[in-house]
């Protein structure tokens, strides 16, 4: 029997952390699978395999006291692959990916890229200045040349891969993030308590992400000051947890909107209140793939996104070019890209950007024009069944075994 290890830091709620106990489940059903984590609290999906622990070491002052939690974390994974005889690992996240290929004994090695901002990717790789940056660099350059197979969920960073760190392209796969369509499907139908919030009796927009500048929820919240004056009955629901919190909730007071905007935290089950909202909004910044959408056309209702780099146009606009700045709202095939908001974390009374005004203009025609409502909510879940486990688990199966 094949072993495979998953090496990831958490099964905390995210992205690659959910992909990563996907995988798990999937992989156990061949194979002997086995878990290499930094910390196993907090796991916030169902997984299957044997979780291992790989050790910590308290930290000093100097240089060689700082490194000694990763010498130690690697020596320990060198070591398991070997004794367990591993066939295949596969990491996820930059300082996972480092360990993996750093530790490779004689399995095959496959790195993950699921961020335009993991480790210091792409174009950012030559531009470091400082002496820890150029290392760090020369580390990133070193794992992802030395791994046997790159597995990337989207095409711009696979370019960025080859243009960048000139990996030849054949060495990397474009493997889109899963979706288990039918536990979406289910947990659709679970009931929600504030039936006050989520209801087609008035527009309901929700997002769902951390909150944290790359999802850009500040500009969300002042295109909804916007919507609030047209549909004046509307709501915004908003799921997540971060470090903007504080912030995010003083501008909602800031701009008078205290009873429409509402901060659920994290939600074991969003898909319950996405399911009974008007239509999904994403502000992202950045993305390397934007797998939440995907989640939200799977619960039958129309999104809205930023065109920003890494994901949305692929989800929503297949076939189209990629990598151009978008000027105007655009109405595509799957769902509405707008243009991406400027990051700059504007206070209640400046009025609103350009692109804050054009992500407002989308959500009020989305809503007000019902042909484009149910068109959108007709494509959503076939399109998302693009994306089902069912289909993309083969790719990663012969990745792997």
């Amino acid at each position: 029997m094949k072993k495979i290890a998953i090496i990831i830091n958490t099964l905390q709620s995210g992205g690659a952390e959910r992909v990563a106990a996907i995988l798990s489940c999937e992989l156990s059903k061949s194979a002997e699978v086995f878990l290499i984590l930094n910390d196993d609290s907090g796991i916030a999906y169902k997984y299957s395999g044997s979780i291992v622990i790989a050790p910590s070491a308290k930290t000093g002052s100097g240089i060689i006291a700082r490194l000694w939690p990763a010498v130690k974390r690697m020596l320990f994974i060198r070591k398991f692959k070997k004794e367990k005889g591993i066939t295949a690992s596969i990491s996820f996240m930059a300082t996972s990916n480092i360990y993996n290929v750093l530790t490779k004994v004689s399995e095959k090695t496959i790195v993950t890229v699921h961020n335009i901002t993991d480790g210091i990717f792409a174009h950012t790789l030559d531009s470091e200045r400082s002496a820890l940056g150029t290392a760090v660099a020369q580390i990133a350059k070193y794992v992802f040349r030395n791994a046997d197979k790159i597995v990337v969920v989207s095409t711009p960073l696979k370019t960025g891969l080859v243009d960048h760190v000139k990996i030849e392209p054949d060495k990397i796969d474009v493997i889109y993030n899963p979706v288990e369509m039918p536990k979406i499907e289910k947990m659709c139908e679970e009931p929600i308590s504030e039936s006050d919030i989520c209801s087609p009796q008035y527009p309901a927009f929700v997002t769902v992400g951390r909150l944290e500048e790359q999802k850009g929820q500040w500009h969300l919240i002042r295109a909804f000051s916007k919507v609030k004056k047209t549909l004046t009955n509307s709501k915004l629901v908003i799921m997540g947890c971060g470090a903007l919190e504080k912030e995010l909730k003083e501008l909602t007071n800031d701009l008078n909107l205290d009873g429409s905007v509402f901060f659920l935290g994290f939600r074991q089950n969003p898909f319950k209140y996405i399911h009974k909202s008007s239509a999904f909004v994403f502000s992202s910044m950045y993305e390397g793939f934007g797998n939440v959408l995907i989640e939200a056309m799977g619960c039958g209702i129309p999104v809205i996104s930023t065109d920003c780099a890494a994901g949305p146009r692929e989800i929503l606009a297949p076939g189209t070019p990629l990598g151009g700045a978008l000027k105007e709202i655009e109405y595509a095939e799957y769902g509405i890209l707008t243009p991406v908001c400027d990051g700059t974390h504007h206070s209640a009374d400046t009025g609103l950007t350009k692109e804050e005004e054009l992500l407002a203009d989308a959500m009020i025609k989305l809503y007000s024009d019902k042909a484009m409502m149910a068109e959108y909510k007709n494509k959503a879940k076939p399109r998302a069944m693009d994306f089902d486990i069912s289909k993309i688990m083969p790719l990663y199966e012969k990745a792997l075994l």
